[in-house]
Parts: structure tokens; C-alpha cells; sequence
């Protein structure tokens, strides 16, 4: 199951699912990336469920037994506004997870916050809240309803829905990387993400909300160090209908070209001729940021950031 639902991740967008496993197996060293389980305890210092300032909060960690949330994305445990008896009414339960910034928050790579998540509520009057802050607490932008910061941050599915019932497990997915356009964020940053569900005073005696294999994507795409002899020259940058890929030196076997979005998915793979110009058509691209990676063999030997437009 957890080797499916990262496969998942990978290829949510993807328009060649057969190179997922490629995607994945070409990330460096430097990528950082965890996965909230809640099977096992790997990670659980980094969360904390805030009774203090919400003594009655219900989150908890366990199996579901409830009447319609009565599974995990990944058997056995989720976390869920409890495991057994319908959410209270008037009512706000909390929980934050705390992350230090790396590559993708520092250099505006790749930070993705994704995962999982089933509801069952009384429509609008009872809901959730995924809340991020950018500086340990400072600030806090609710990312579903936020306007202020709407451009530095994109949601590659569809926003969650917090509220009424789901038809089970939905997935969902945000690329936050931009923050670091408008606010200090550096190695020493603490990122924090706090989830909520608040509940009115009528009890409808629902399930709540629950989430599963929270999933924290935070690294930039690193090239080797790169042979002095290599020269790769790409152009036009920005550009529209075609990218030009000229190699200058010959190789015992033809390199690989491969096109990253800004989620860090893979979107475009082929076979570059060596001492030639390689035509790759962009027509099918989408506007936006990417990185592009030349590979001779398993070896990464250009690296480069393209606009198209």
C-alpha cells in the first residue's frame, strides 16, 4: 500500500505514467522527504496534538471505528477526530507538525505538503482548516481560503473540501516552495502546518475528519559535479513551441533529457543525439517553471531552470 500511494504522489499530473518509477528513481542526493504513517513512531516528535489551548481536543491516533470512516488509507492507523465516538459539538481540535526548511524552502525547489483525507460533517457548519506558517507561528495563512498569498503557492489537485462527507479517501496536494519569494526562509527556518476541525453547538453525531500518510516533499534536483569538458547549450529560454538542445561533445552512448515541473513530477523524458542540435516540442507543455536534466548514462551532466511560455 505505501509503495502504491507514493507512485501515487509521483504521478498525480503525469501524462506518461510509465515513467514514474523513473521520477522518483532520478532524484539526487540532497532531496528530503517523510511520510506521516501513523504506524510507526519515526517522525511523531514533530507532531503534536494541543490539548493546553484546546483541552477537549479529539484528535487521536488509532484505527477508525466509526460508521463511515471505518478504515485507513494505509491499514491500520489514521489520525482522526477520535477513533470511536462521533466528533462534539462546539468544539476545536488542533494539531501542528513542525519541519525545519532544506533545499526546496530555502532555494524555492520542491516543498510539497500532500496526503489524504476523509470527512464526514454537517455541511459548512462544521469543517477543517489546513493553516501553514512560514516562520515558527509568526504568521499562519489559512491555504483554503487565503487571497493575500494565493500567487506564491499552488494546489496541483483540486482543494480540499473540509466539510460535508466524502466518498472515501480523497488525495490532496499544495506546492509551497514560492513562500520564499516574500518572507525570510533560510536553513534555521521552522515550517509549521496546523490542521483543524470545528464543530457548532448542534451534535449530528458524524464521524469528523481524518487524515492518512501525510506525505513532506522539501529538496532541489542536484547535478554531479560537472566534467569541465561538458558543454550543453540550451535555448531559447524562455520558450514556446520548441527547446533546442545543443550537445558540443560526443559520448559513447546518447544522453537522456528529462523535464521536472515545479512539484517535482516528471513530465517529459527522451533520448538527446550527441554532437547535434536536438529539437524537443513544447507544445504540450504547459506554462510555468521547470528544471530540465541532461543525464549520460546515470551520471547527471547539465542542470537548468527553463521558462515556457
Amino acid at each position: 500500500m505505501k509503495n502504491k500511494m507514493l507512485l501515487y504522489i509521483f504521478g498525480y499530473v503525469l501524462i506518461q505514467l510509465p515513467l514514474i518509477s523513473t521520477a522518483q528513481y532520478s532524484l539526487p542526493d540532497g532531496w528530503q522527504e517523510y511520510i506521516y504513517t501513523f504506524e510507526d513512531t519515526a517522525h511523531w516528535h514533530s507532531l503534536s496534538i494541543d490539548t493546553i489551548n484546546y483541552p477537549y481536543n479529539s484528535w487521536q491516533i488509532g484505527h477508525p471505528q466509526k460508521n463511515t470512516i471505518d478504515n485507513a488509507y494505509s491499514q491500520p492507523n489514521v489520525i482522526i477526530t477520535d477513533t470511536i465516538d462521533s466528533y462534539p459539538p462546539n468544539n476545536i481540535s488542533v494539531f501542528e507538525i513542525v519541519h525545519q526548511a532544506q533545499n526546496g524552502f530555502v532555494e524555492g525547489g520542491v516543498a510539497v505538503f500532500s496526503g489524504f483525507y476523509f470527512v464526514d460533517s454537517d455541511s459548512l457548519l462544521d469543517y477543517g482548516r489546513i493553516e501553514f506558517s512560514p516562520d515558527d507561528g509568526t504568521n499562519w495563512i489559512d491555504l483554503l481560503t487565503d487571497t493575500l498569498y494565493s500567487d506564491y503557492y499552488n494546489w496541483f489537485t483540486e482543494k480540499p473540501v473540509l466539510t460535508g462527507t466524502t466518498s472515501g479517501w480523497q488525495f490532496f496536494g499544495i506546492q509551497l516552495a514560492g513562500m520564499k519569494e516574500i518572507f525570510e526562509i533560510d536553513f534555521t527556518t521552522i515550517i509549521r502546518y496546523r490542521i483543524s476541525f470545528i464543530s457548532d453547538e448542534n451534535d449530528n453525531e458524524k464521524d469528523g475528519l481524518a487524515f492518512d500518510d501525510l506525505h513532506f516533499k522539501d529538496y532541489l534536483l542536484k547535478t554531479d559535479d560537472l566534467d569541465e569538458l561538458v558543454l550543453v547549450e540550451i535555448s531559447p529560454n524562455p520558450c514556446r513551441e520548441v527547446l533546442r538542445v545543443l550537445v558540443k561533445k560526443s559520448y559513447e552512448s546518447n544522453l537522456t533529457v528529462t523535464l521536472f515541473n515545479i512539484n517535482g513530477e516528471l513530465v517529459k523524458h527522451e533520448t538527446l543525439l550527441n554532437k547535434h542540435v536536438n529539437e524537443i516540442n513544447m507544445n504540450e507543455i504547459s506554462r510555468g517553471n521547470y528544471i530540465i536534466i541532461i543525464k549520460n548514462k546515470n551520471k547527471v551532466i547539465h542542470r537548468q531552470k527553463i521558462i515556457k511560455l
